[in-house]
């Protein structure tokens, strides 16, 4: 069997709801093709939908040092990233993508740093803008729309004076919305 084959079967077995199928077909795929970017980045999908972070982790890196110019490749793993918590590492993945902002993945990574930094006027900017160039793919919008609205909700609150008392709250929920928008993004 072809890689080609290989991605086609696991992307039909995930999207059959499938998903130990895919895990399967792409753990074998990756045995077999461990030069293959596209199959490292769908692995690493597939790992990260099932919760299986850490190796998720290792294979979008993978598949960034297989094509650094993967650009999906590289958002998800800086979503990931910045949605485990590791925000420096999540910024120096994503850096690269940002400075394409006038694609809409460099100007939702964009947006990302700049919320993971707290500036959140940048943030607001560049998520608007990401929406506005992304025609491709519409749930991505509406998780970013989803995003720009926490992002305008903590600006408010901080500038009313709470947000000292409120910054270690937000910044949990903050983390559990960006897990949410991670997990439904793929």
């Amino acid at each position: 069997m072809g890689v080609e084959s290989c991605l086609q079967e696991a992307t039909l077995l995930t999207q059959s709801g499938d998903l130990n199928g895919a895990l399967s077909k792409l753990e074998s795929g990756s045995e077999e093709y461990p030069e293959d970017n596209k199959v490292a980045f769908l692995y690493a999908a597939a790992l990260a939908e099932s919760k299986e972070y850490d190796k998720a982790l290792t294979y979008y890196d993978k598949s960034l040092s297989l094509d650094p110019t993967f650009h999906i490749a590289r958002f998800q793993f800086g979503l990931l990233l910045a949605t485990l918590g590791s925000d420096d590492t999540a910024v120096k993945v994503l850096s690269p993508l940002a400075k394409l902002n006038d694609l809409y993945l460099g100007a939702f990574s964009l947006g990302i740093i700049a919320t993971l930094t707290e500036d959140l006027d940048a943030a607001e900017i560049a998520l608007k803008q990401g929406i506005h160039l992304n025609t491709d793919n519409p749930s991505l919008n509406s998780d970013m729309q989803n995003m720009l609205s926490r992002v305008l909700a903590s600006r408010n609150e901080s500038r009313h004076d709470e947000h000292n008392v409120n910054h270690i709250e937000n910044d949990e929920n903050d983390r559990s919305h960006l897990l949410d928008i991670y997990q439904s993004k793929r």
